[in-house]
């Protein structure tokens, strides 16, 4: 299950279908995860931390945030950041602006 969820992941067209999907029907106990309520907010939390990451990208400063949204299968502006600052307390723009510093695992910022 999780392998095809981080494939899932890698792929936003395919998991926007995923993610109905799994929304739509009960799924066993068995595919459950202990954090998530559902495989479909696990795929969307992943999806948010790879915006997360790429915001933090010097190297992607260029990019408009919407088309990283949308590169993750976040179509909707207003509603990807709602999610974004539900998600981490602070609007895509500005977390873009403050100063990041990346751990070599790349999950977090790295303390000083």
């Amino acid at each position: 299950m999780t392998e095809f969820s981080t494939d899932t992941v890698e792929a936003p067209e395919r998991s926007a279908l995923w993610e109905e999907a799994a929304a739509r029907s009960r799924m066993p106990h068995r595919v459950r995860f202990t954090r998530w309520p559902s495989p479909a907010a696990w795929i969307r939390h992943r999806r948010l931390e790879r915006c997360r990451l790429a915001l933090a990208n010097p190297r992607l400063n260029a990019r408009p945030i919407q088309a990283i949204a949308t590169r993750w299968g976040f179509t909707d502006p207003a509603h990807f950041s709602r999610l974004f600052r539900a998600a981490y307390g602070i609007p895509p723009r500005d977390h873009r602006n403050l100063p990041h510093t990346v751990c070599a695992n790349r999950q977090q910022a790295c303390a000083d």
